[in-house]
């Protein structure tokens, strides 16, 4: 284990009946907020209400931003970045998954500058403050509610980048299982393959192996996740099958499974950014598909990590290193294929044809993250094995 500095100031209020405090904790950091959400979702099934209502009793200012699309846009996002500033807000709220979260986030960075929001994303400047964001989580998937990260798509140049910035942290984020009861079962299991993949990266990409206590937390994370999808999916009102995916995919990616594992690196995330920025599929549909054909790809020189995963997660024993390795990326393929999520380009509607342009829209961000090692010629290797 290397060291470690291990910083995460987000306040989490987990629990039934917590959102009404999205009022009072906001109203702790300003009195004038932009409130960004999605679509229709949080309207129907009254959590809108209830935030606008708790705001309003404690005295907070409300100027609503809604329509962020499931794959963010840097158009939407300088727009709430205009308003914003025309309103002179002191606090950003986001109320939804992912994409609103890390809409949120990008507003808070923007606000407070000049120049162009985008420039964060490409390495051209770097974030010194920020407004406070709070959240409402209503989608388990990919733990922005509590990590300094954000990704957005360019609309014009079809780029999906993301970066972080510990200016970036929520300051509290209210999580209730219940506000995830009516999301539908292709999103329930999008959402789990996103928590997945967030620890496979560090799990299979790690500079130190010599991390037994991360590989544990890891490996329950990774059993967590599809053992309460598979209650939610059962049961979509199963309070505790929610309760214990929202918690794992927000354990996923706070910065506790990377403590102490060196450097590690997301290529299967810079792959599918590229799916999702092209084709506009969800992110998590994207992961399956990219997961098991990265998977392969990596085994070719490294059976290790997947033998581990393998034995201690599917029980797999008996078999030689290669052996072992393949099976364990069956199984994933199945559970994803169970839960009725793409493990292939083709069910995403994505031609072999395309994998070229897809490698060329990819590599820009594999430069971005410095990731060595994927070459235009690589990444497209890896996508043809995931046709």
């Amino acid at each position: 284990m290397q060291n470690f500095v291990w910083f995460n100031p987000t306040k989490i209020l987990f629990g039934k009946g917590t959102i009404p405090a999205i009022g009072r904790e906001t109203a702790a950091w300003g009195k004038r907020c932009l409130l960004v959400y999605g679509g229709g979702s949080v309207i129907k099934n009254g959590i809108l209400h209830t935030v606008v209502t708790a705001l309003k009793d404690a005295g907070v200012e409300t100027i609503e931003h809604g329509g962020v699309k499931s794959n963010p846009l840097l158009s939407h996002v300088q727009e709430g970045i205009a308003k914003a500033k025309a309103h002179q807000a002191e606090v950003i709220v986001a109320v939804g998954g992912g994409s609103v979260l890390d809409s949120g986030k990008a507003i808070c960075a923007g606000s407070v500058v000049d120049h162009d929001v985008w420039k964060f994303f490409t390495g051209k400047k770097s974030v010194k403050s920020a407004l406070p964001l709070t959240t409402v989580l209503t989608l388990a998937a990919s733990g922005s509610e509590m990590n300094s990260g954000m990704v957005i798509t360019r609309d014009d140049t079809r780029e999906k980048f993301g970066f972080g910035s510990q200016q970036l942290f929520p300051k509290v984020s209210i999580l209730d299982p219940e506000a995830t009861f009516t999301v539908p079962p292709d999103y329930t299991a999008y959402g789990a393959v996103d928590a997945i993949a967030h620890v496979l990266e560090f799990y299979m990409t790690k500079e130190d192996q010599a991390t037994p206590v991360q590989d544990r937390i890891m490996e329950g994370l990774i059993e967590n996740a599809m053992e309460s999808c598979d209650r939610c999916l059962a049961d979509p009102r199963d309070f505790h099958g929610r309760a214990d995916l929202m918690w794992t995919a927000t354990l996923a990616l706070n910065g506790l499974t990377g403590a102490g594992v060196g450097r590690a690196g997301f290529p299967m995330h810079m792959i599918e950014h590229s799916l999702s920025a092209l084709y506009d599929v969800p992110h998590g549909a994207g992961l399956s598909v990219v997961i098991p054909g990265w998977l392969r790809w990596r085994a070719r020189t490294d059976t290790a990590r997947l033998e581990q995963l393998g034995g201690r997660i599917f029980g797999i024993s008996g078999m030689d290193k290669a052996s072992a390795a393949e099976e364990t990326v069956v199984r994933l393929e199945q559970w994803f294929a169970r839960v009725s999520s793409p493990i292939r380009l083709a069910q995403l509607g994505i031609p072999a044809a395309d994998i070229p342009a897809i490698a060329a829209n990819a590599v820009k961000l594999a430069k971005i993250w410095r990731l060595d090692g994927y070459s235009l010629e690589v990444i497209a290797e890896i996508l043809r094995l995931c046709a």
